[in-house]
């Protein structure tokens, strides 16, 4: 078993502890983060606390952190545990700019480590079932419908919840990683991109984007403004359109409904990563592919628009 320790304890790391307690491959062994209030037994459980990461690393010999902090914050942890001789899981996005994900890839690469990013859509229960259900050949449309309830006025982002850079870096890489799981993105091309800004911050808090991905007509559409938590998916395989309900982790296709809702859907993604589909040193491609994507749209909607 690989001994691991994860570094921020926020709200979304509550959902790593019962699939890595599932996993027969790593161990949770430590937690980390420089915020006092969250050194608390009722947060962390029974794992070891610590407040430095070079400390947890150097003090329990882990082989693998995971980064579960906010994404600005992101490349100078990582570069540091590279540097540490220590695996990297981190959370999606990566970092912000290209050249940042490619100078962390080739880090792990030298020192002969592990890199790998949690992409929450790929490991959903409904992903799994759709995949085994349909020939992903036959796509002939996806559109991707997000809803997240961070804005209160309808105007502007929640102050909390600005660390997560705006509707697309947050978001719109959870869509892109569910349309990587049927597309190959060899070929992309932004066809439209419809945006509305933040009263206050100026990032995006409303995003629509068209493509030709792969031959394929694609749309994501990613909105903060209404107060709704809803995620949906739309496919059509040749003459079928099928629904993918993921809020609900369900598949709807015509008259028959599968329901993969077994589980708290954030917990479920973890579950499925580290009981199921965690590998080591698996290939990077994918999330070379999907960062240059979520990056290609980012850099044109702000040369456009100032």
């Amino acid at each position: 078993m690989k001994r691991v320790g994860i570094i921020g304890m926020g709200v979304i790391s509550r959902h790593y502890f019962l699939g890595l307690k599932e996993s027969k491959k790593l161990e949770l062994v430590a937690v980390c983060d420089k915020r006092r209030e969250f050194a608390t037994k009722d947060i962390y459980g029974d794992y070891n606390y610590y407040s430095d990461y070079f400390s947890m690393i150097e003090t329990e010999k882990l082989d693998y952190v995971i980064i579960s902090t906010p994404p600005a914050s992101h490349y100078q942890i990582a570069i540091d545990c590279l540097e540490s001789g220590v695996s990297v899981i981190i959370e999606k996005p990566v970092v912000l700019e290209e050249k940042l994900l490619k100078d962390l890839i080739a880090k792990a690469k030298s020192k002969n480590l592990d890199f790998q990013v949690m992409f929450h859509w790929q490991n959903g229960q409904e992903a799994e079932k759709l995949l085994s259900k349909y020939d992903k050949s036959q796509v002939k449309s996806i559109k991707v419908t997000v809803l997240d309830p961070y804005s209160e006025d309808g105007k502007s982002i929640n102050d909390n919840r600005l660390h997560l850079e705006g509707v697309w870096v947050d978001s719109g890489v959870n869509a892109l990683s569910f349309v990587k799981c049927f597309l190959e993105f060899n070929s992309v091309e932004i066809i439209d991109i419809k945006i509305k800004r933040c009263s206050k911050s100026g990032l995006p808090i409303y995003i629509d984007v068209v493509f030709k991905m792969d031959g394929v007509d694609v749309e994501i559409e990613v909105d903060w403004t209404k107060g709704q938590d809803e995620k949906k998916s739309q496919i059509v395989f040749g003459d079928k359109v099928v629904i993918v309900d993921h809020s609900n982790q369900a598949i709807i296709d015509g008259k028959n409904v599968i329901n993969c809702n077994d589980m708290v859907r954030l917990t479920r993604h973890y579950y499925n990563f580290f009981s199921k589909n965690f590998s080591e040193f698996s290939d990077v491609s994918d999330t070379e592919k999907i960062h240059g994507v979520l990056f290609k749209v980012r850099d044109k909607y702000e040369a456009f628009i100032g």
